[in-house]
């Protein structure tokens, strides 16, 4: 264990709420580290250069570099160390949430101390050091990467955090980014246009490279997005996030919603707040099937009544409705379709059906949040009407 008496090469004090963010995105980088890499994959490096500090980790697949101020209080005005990524945020989670500056100190070549930044007595965290010639260190956007999206970060983060989540529970390989973003599988598929995303073909972005992008501040930053054809690159003031691409095969959303657009001819429109408020009260009575409630719908004369039982319980709401819809009834995921729901993001839905029942529905917003907008419809299969 490394020893606080050692002699001091250089120290650096450093914003703990800042410098706690940055670690936050190193600890899922060092922890989703493939188990058949080498430890050294679960490690981030630190490097100072006069009063910057660059923060990097890369377990093969994803990566992320940041760079941050601190002030500089001794020693040799640069230098780097390898430390676990992991230990290091949980090192600073630990202190005080009264500690508001936090220390990095380079004792010698095989030590790092992390500690209380401003002077009282408070904790300590000794690491010791791998070698910095092991460490492979994260690759540089390629030089002819096209860049495929420039704008708010929030606008990219948004959706993709959303569209994430669909797609765990669709049981969809994953966020499809082909110009707009799309996540597809036999049960669920979404459109999400992205203004100013060039068309290009269609690529799956990893889960944890959308998780590391999730952290990054989204207030007021402008956020790129370069992609070669190997890796993909999201870059804002926080930092930059890489990402391997993985091969998967992709689903022709487009088309099938395209698809349904057109023979999906009977049509409803709703309050969004009073559909998810009448999910969200019927399905803890609802039977847990296929890892998820399953509710049913059934509509006749403007209203529907959204049910769930079991064998020993029952429950339902009803809400109105305007639009051509006849009498009918159709069960769905109630995941799948509150997801969907808080995707459109508007007063009102619509919800498109084809004239058969258990056929796949359209669900899109009304009016579209930006004028002018590419139809953002969502597709929800209802497979298991004999299970209500």
């Amino acid at each position: 264990t490394p020893r606080s008496g050692r002699r001091t090469e250089m120290a650096w004090t450093i914003d703990r709420r800042d410098f706690e963010a940055r670690l936050a995105i190193l600890e899922v980088v060092g922890a989703s580290a493939p188990s058949t890499m080498p430890a050294i994959f679960g490690h981030a490096r630190l490097a100072f250069a006069g009063n910057k500090l660059v923060l990097e980790a890369f377990n093969s697949m994803i990566g992320y570099r940041s760079r941050m101020t601190c002030t500089h209080v001794s020693g040799k005005p640069e230098g780097e160390r390898i430390i676990p990524a992991v230990l290091l945020a949980h090192a600073v989670k630990s202190a005080r949430a009264s500690v508001k500056k936090i220390s990095v100190e380079f004792k010698d070549e095989n030590a790092v101390i992390v500690r209380d930044g401003s002077g009282s007595a408070g904790f300590s965290a000794n690491f010791m050091t791998v070698p910095v010639e092991n460490y492979t260190p994260l690759p540089q956007p390629e030089e002819m990467a096209p860049l495929v999206w420039q704008g708010p970060l929030t606008s990219l983060v948004v959706p993709l955090v959303t569209l994430r989540r669909l797609a765990r529970q669709a049981k969809a390989p994953g966020v499809v980014w082909g110009g707009d973003l799309m996540v597809g599988s036999g049960t669920a598929a979404a459109i999400w246009p992205l203004d100013g995303a060039k068309k290009m073909a269609p690529i799956v972005l990893p889960p944890d490279a959308i998780e590391i992008a999730a952290l990054f501040d989204g207030s007021g930053q402008t956020a790129t997005v370069q992609v070669s054809s190997s890796s993909i690159f999201i870059s804002s003031k926080d930092g930059v996030v890489m990402s391997r691409l993985f091969e998967a095969k992709v689903p022709d959303i487009a088309t099938i919603v395209s698809h349904l657009a057109e023979t999906n001819t009977q049509a409803i429109v709703a309050n969004r707040e009073n559909l998810l408020e009448a999910i969200s009260r019927v399905k803890p009575f609802s039977e847990a099937l296929v890892s998820s409630e399953l509710i049913e719908l059934k509509f006749e004369k403007g209203k529907v009544r959204i049910s769930g039982r079991s064998e020993s319980r029952h429950a339902s709401a009803e809400i109105s409705y305007g639009g051509t819809v006849g009498a009918r009834t159709e069960v769905l995921n109630a995941d799948l379709l509150t997801s969907v729901l808080q995707m459109a993001d508007t007063e009102e839905v619509k919800m498109k059906f084809s004239r058969e029942a258990t056929k796949p529905i359209l669900i899109g917003p009304v009016p579209p949040k930006v004028e002018k907008a590419k139809p953002a419809f969502i597709a929800v299969v209802a497979p298991y009407a004999d299970k209500v």
